[in-house]
């Protein structure tokens, strides 16, 4: 881990990679070969390892994901003379899970539930007693203005939620000519090494949600395009979050 710490200082990867790199060795791996002896370790424990993960139910791409560490792990034994080489790895075959999608109607429908949610407040609020604590900051548990235009923006512009946070007015530049879109420059996350193009709709979108913020003190170039009042980023719900929260009112409903 102290290697591939190193690795994320010479930005090679992220440190976000870095972190789940931690996570699967604590939780699965370490505890399943940890008290294993490095010069014991053959083929069949890593098929102990895959065996183990699908009793746990994980899908094949991520036991590929987590075969992948384990020969990092191996690798470096050779490399710093623990192990004389690295023996065999079972092969997984990973199966594509496409994701699932929205109908056009269905796509209207969230949009509008979002628009008539503007303002509402979590139910969880009602039960808040005046200073009591909660995980959540209390200004984030009201549905925020722009959620309308979160949803639209995700579908028109292909950006992760976890770049969303991240984006400010900086990175976006408006391309008029035979074509008209959305070019992003996103502040690098995963490794970004070329600008992102929008569909033609992110552009209506990106101008209200513009002419929005300014009305209301924001829109400068620094400034960000979601939620711009919070300025620690980790605080600051990504779309996903958003949306879960939409479906958590919606229910209460």
């Amino acid at each position: 881990m102290k290697a591939e710490a190193a690795r994320v200082q010479r930005g090679e990867i992220g440190r976000a990679t870095w972190q789940v790199m931690g996570n699967r060795m604590r939780a699965h791996i370490v505890p399943l070969l940890g008290d294993l002896p490095a010069q014991s370790f053959a083929t069949s424990d890593a098929q102990r390892l895959i065996d183990h993960l699908g009793e746990q139910g994980f899908t094949s791409t991520t036991i590929a994901q987590y075969l992948v560490l384990l020969r990092k792990v191996v690798m470096h034994g050779v490399h710093t003379g623990v192990l004389r080489e690295a023996p065999s790895f079972p092969k997984v075959k990973v199966r594509s899970q496409p994701r699932g999608s929205f109908s056009v109607s269905e796509y209207r429908t969230i949009v509008a539930a979002a628009r008539s949610l503007r303002g509402h407040s979590h139910p969880v609020l009602d039960g808040l007693s005046l200073g009591e604590r909660f995980w959540i900051a209390r200004e984030l548990l009201a549905m925020p203005d722009e959620l309308p235009w979160l949803i639209r923006w995700m579908v028109n512009t292909f950006v992760r939620p976890s770049d969303i946070k991240l984006m400010k007015h900086k990175h976006i530049e408006v391309v008029r000519g035979k074509h008209v879109y959305l070019r992003m420059n996103l502040p690098e996350t995963k490794r970004h090494s070329q600008p992102i193009v929008s569909l033609r709709p992110a552009v209506r979108v990106y101008e209200c949600l513009l002419a929005y913020r300014r009305e209301h003190g924001f829109g400068a170039a620094d400034d960000y395009l979601f939620l711009p009042q919070l300025k620690n980023r980790e605080h600051a719900p990504c779309g996903a979050q958003l949306l879960l929260s939409l479906g958590a009112r919606e229910d209460q409903s």
